[in-house]
C-alpha cells in the first residue's frame, strides 16, 4: 500500500511540474518585445509631432484650458 501512494505522489509532483520542463514560451515572449516596440515607436513619433509644432503654441493647449490666472471673477473687465 505504501509503494501505491509513493507511486502516487510521485506521479503527481511529475505531472504538475511538467510546465518547468516546458521551458520558455518563445512565441508570448516575441509578442510582447513586438508590442513593446511599437508602443516606443508610436511614443517616439508623437514626441517628434509635439516638438515639431508645440513650439508654435505659447502654451500647450492642456495647460491653457486650465489657466484661469488670466481671468479673475474680481478683477475689473479693463484690467
Amino acid at each position: 500500500m505504501k509503494k501505491i501512494i509513493l507511486a502516487t505522489a510521485g506521479a503527481v509532483a511529475l505531472v504538475s511540474s511538467f510546465t518547468a520542463f516546458a521551458g520558455p514560451d518563445f512565441y508570448v515572449i516575441e509578442k510582447a518585445r513586438a508590442a513593446k516596440h511599437t508602443e516606443v515607436q508610436h511614443q517616439a513619433a508623437c514626441d517628434t509631432a509635439t516638438m515639431k509644432y508645440g513650439a508654435l503654441l505659447a502654451m500647450p493647449i492642456a495647460e491653457a484650458a486650465l489657466d484661469y490666472s488670466a481671468v479673475s471673477a474680481d478683477s475689473p473687465k479693463g484690467a
